[in-house]
């Protein structure tokens, strides 16, 4: 599930092909490594694709965006919802940001970042120049008490592991933040390029105590107002440090939570674009005239599983929660429940799309193994089958498809599997709260990009979102291995190894990497949609009427 009860689960999704230069990365294996500076920091470059502009910008006008749900909160370091974070992106800026392919990270608010030979100092300069919304400027001392802010328990911020391994933050001169660690923190800086690391302003929280309800930011809009169950309203950003941007005038969001009103919504051109549609929507969507469908085929950040209380018999052994992923239908699940728009999970999670896929792993078949799941269960004292229950929450139609084809799936080798209906809030209660299942079918999303966030929050020990107790020392030593490995190679190695491992005991049975639907109208120039389903870039779009 999302990293917050009340976030919705499965998000979003699109493909692309890239044209696009690097940022200069001044590294040695063995040396200090700097990244950015002056002439590196210049606006991202445009990547190409099907719905790229073609003409020049031409500025103005309201950009309507229709989304599923409310945000929770509009505080970026309190709330970890989805529905926020789609809101705050466009508001607050962080030190660092994703290039368009999700693969690097370049300076952001920060305009370089040295790293230390011991890979322990952080030293940032910030890029000169930026205001908040409100007119005082951004410095250094913002950067100390945001990260201050969000590790501090007191806080309450469900990203505070994010800075687990700080130890000091230093406010050089108004220009330079130094930050120091305890021990090496290798996604530190893809941690940095998440909106829930955003910097926020200490003189307005310290006035207002919390930014639930305000938004005052460094990004490309300013917040105008919220209307709860309507929409959120932003403005321009004028005094945005990239030249010209945003090119819009305006920002609406709308909250659209009936699947066909936001179809609806899109086919009436009453929005320009929609963030999030459902599935089955797709054909039809994509034969009407003036507006087109956008998938990406290389999935998305967003997985759905079926998982298993391993303290609970007959869970407890490995052999039989092996035996449930090899009875697993897959492939049924892509082509019927998700409509063909999903990718079958049957090696690890990280995605196709990321530079930590374990591409060569390949543990279950996307169609039921009949017989090794029956053997399996016959090795583990129980060749008859057994029987237990499955929930599940049909307040996500595309959840409870899947735990509809589990149950027969299951069946096929003798366990029966009585499918128990909940509300949305008993489920997460019963599942995450209170660990009371046998079964239970859910998915896990969000703007996940590094490897350590698709792995490390559900599967080590210690973690609350582990609602399966699972619980394996080489995992957690791996896990632990991954976050405080700093070179790419090296840590690819680590997160291969630890998802055999983890989906060889199998707390969960994998079922898909589901991709998103969005839609934009013909008229909509310049979008990028990203796996991660966020819309970071709708800065850049612009209206050709």
């Amino acid at each position: 599930m999302s990293r917050s009860s009340e976030t919705e689960l499965i998000a979003k999704i699109r493909t692309v092909a890239v044209n696009r230069r690097r940022l200069l990365l001044g590294a040695t294996a063995a040396g200090a490594v700097v990244i950015g500076g002056r002439d590196a920091v210049a606006a991202q470059p445009a990547r190409t694709f099907a719905l790229a502009r073609q003409d020049a910008p031409k500025p103005g006008g309201i950009l309507k965006v229709a989304t599923s749900t409310d945000p929770v909160g509009l505080d970026p370091m309190i709330s970890s919802a989805y529905s926020t974070a789609l809101i705050t992106e466009h508001v607050y800026g962080s030190l660092m940001q994703y290039d368009k392919e999700l693969n690097e990270v370049s300076p952001d608010l920060a305009e370089s970042v040295e790293i230390s030979e011991d890979r322990l100092l952080y030293t940032f300069k910030l890029r000169q120049g930026v205001k908040w919304h409100d007119g005082q400027p951004f410095t250094a001392e913002d950067v100390k008490f945001s990260m201050e802010r969000q590790k501090d328990p007191a806080t309450g911020s469900p990203n505070a592991y994010m800075y687990a391994a700080v130890e000091s933050v230093t406010a050089v001169d108004p220009a330079t933040v130094e930050v120091r660690f305890g021990q090496v923190t290798g996604p530190f800086l893809a941690f940095m390029a998440s909106p829930w690391a955003s910097m926020v302003p200490k003189h307005v929280v310290e006035a207002a105590g919390d930014l639930q309800t305000v938004m005052v930011g460094t990004g490309p809009f300013k917040f105008v107002s919220y209307e709860p169950g309507k929409a959120v309203k932003l403005v321009k950003n004028a005094d945005y440090y990239v030249p010209g941007q945003p090119y819009v005038d305006e920002l609406e969001i709308q909250f659209i939570t009936d699947n066909t009103s936001r179809l609806n919504a899109a086919i009436t051109r009453q929005v320009d674009l929609v963030q999030e549609l459902a599935k089955k929507d797709h054909r039809q969507l994509s034969s009407m005239p003036g507006v087109q469908a956008i998938t990406l085929e290389s999935g998305s950040c967003n997985w759905a599983y079926t998982g298993m209380n391993v303290t609970r018999p007959p869970f407890d052994n490995p052999l039989v929660r092996q035996a449930v992923a090899f009875a697993k239908n897959r492939r049924a699940i892509a082509d019927n429940v998700m409509f063909g728009l999903a990718i079958p999970l049957t090696g690890g999670i990280v995605p196709e799309w990321s530079w930590a896929h374990a591409e060569g792993l390949q543990l279950y078949p996307e169609t039921p193994d009949i017989e090794r799941a029956k053997a399996l269960l016959a090795e583990a004292g129980l060749p008859d089958g057994f029987e237990t229950t499955l929930k599940v929450s049909p307040a996500y139609s595309e959840l409870a498809g899947q735990a509809a084809v589990d149950q027969e799936a299951l069946r096929a080798v003798g366990i029966n599997a009585e499918i128990v209906n909940l509300e949305w809030g008993t489920f997460i209660n019963d599942v995450f709260g209170n660990n009371d299942f046998d079964l239970q079918v859910c998915g896990w999303g969000g703007p996940f990009i590094d490897p350590d966030e698709f792995l490390y929050p559900e599967f080590h020990s210690d973690q609350g979102f582990n609602p399966h107790l699972f619980a394996d020392p080489e995992v957690d030593k791996l896990l632990n291995e991954g976050r405080t490995t700093f070179e790419r190679e090296e840590r690819k190695a680590i997160y291969d190894r630890v998802q055999e491992r983890i989906f060889t005991l199998a707390p969960v049975a994998a079922g898909t990497n589901n991709v998103i639907v969005q839609a934009q109208q013909d008229y909509v120039k310049g979008f990028t949609p990203l796996p991660t389903g966020m819309m970071r870039w709708v800065r850049e779009v612009w209206l050709d009427k």
